[in-house]
């Protein structure tokens, strides 16, 4: 289980709460609620550039996914690149939910 921990966190590229190992595939919640209290994490994490990234490299990242990938590269290719975060959610699509998740690992640069 620590592995699967330690996997999810690489690909997510660090974890960002101590809630999120919870979402580890496989790990049961009873094992969650009994280490909980051991978790931690540090900062900073890894943050992907939506200017610069091709669909494939942003649809590595769990959180994105490669449908979300592709309108986001798509969404660049039409408007030009993001002035901000928040003009993810101008596209269709992207959830707030979804929004939420993904933004704290993304930049401009």
């Amino acid at each position: 289980l620590a592995a699967r921990i330690i996997k999810f966190r690489d690909k997510l590229g660090g974890f960002i709460s101590v809630e999120q190992v919870r979402e580890t595939y496989g790990l049961p919640d009873s094992v969650y609620l009994k280490i909980r209290d051991h978790l931690f994490y540090r900062q900073p994490h890894m943050l992907l550039n939506i200017n610069g990234l091709n669909e494939e490299a942003l649809g590595k990242h769990p959180y994105i996914r490669y449908q979300t990938a592709k309108a986001i590269v798509r969404y660049r290719a039409q408007h030009g690149s993001f002035k901000s975060l928040s003009d993810l959610q101008k596209i269709e699509g992207i959830e707030a939910a979804i929004w939420e998740k993904i933004v704290p690992y993304l930049t401009l640069k």
